[in-house]
């Protein structure tokens, strides 16, 4: 159970970190 707990934040964190990626790609402007 905590295993899966911290592969689940693991892959939130992962997420979140591709998700501001795309982000600054997308607007390199800024």
């Amino acid at each position: 159970m905590q295993n899966q707990t911290a592969c689940f934040n693991e892959a939130v964190i992962l997420f979140l970190f591709f998700a501001n990626l795309l982000q600054i790609y997308d607007k390199p402007l800024q």
